[in-house]
C-alpha cells in the first residue's frame, strides 16, 4: 500500500497584536512630534523607544527601559498566554488572517 503524502499547510505571516499593541501610545506620540513640524520634537520622543539620544550620540539603557522594553516584554508575555489558552488557535481555524494575539 503506497504511503499517503501528508499536507501541511504553509504558516503565512501574522502580525502579534499584543506586541505592536504595547507600541501604540509611544507611535501616536511620535506621530504628534512629527506632525507638530520641528524635527526636536521627535527626538525627544525616540530615545524613550530605542534608547538612542540624537544630540549627544549616547545609548542609554535607563531611557530604553522607560518605554521600549515593557512593551516589548509586556506583549511577548500576553503573546505567550494566549497562545498557551488556544486563542490564536481558534482564530486560525476561524480563517481570520494575519491576526494572532
Amino acid at each position: 500500500m503506497a504511503k499517503t503524502k501528508k499536507r501541511h499547510s504553509r504558516g503565512g505571516s501574522t502580525i502579534p497584536v499584543a506586541v505592536v499593541a504595547g507600541f501604540i501610545p509611544y507611535a501616536t506620540t511620535l506621530f504628534e512630534a512629527v506632525s507638530g513640524g520641528t524635527p526636536g520634537n521627535v527626538m525627544k520622543v525616540a530615545p524613550k523607544l530605542i534608547g538612542y539620544d540624537g544630540f549627544t550620540r549616547t545609548w542609554s539603557w535607563n531611557w530604553m527601559q522607560q518605554a521600549g522594553t515593557p512593551a516589548i516584554f509586556g506583549g511577548l508575555i500576553v503573546h505567550t498566554l494566549a497562545s498557551r489558552l488556544g486563542i490564536n488557535r481558534a482564530l486560525a481555524r476561524a480563517k481570520i488572517p494575519f491576526f494572532r494575539v
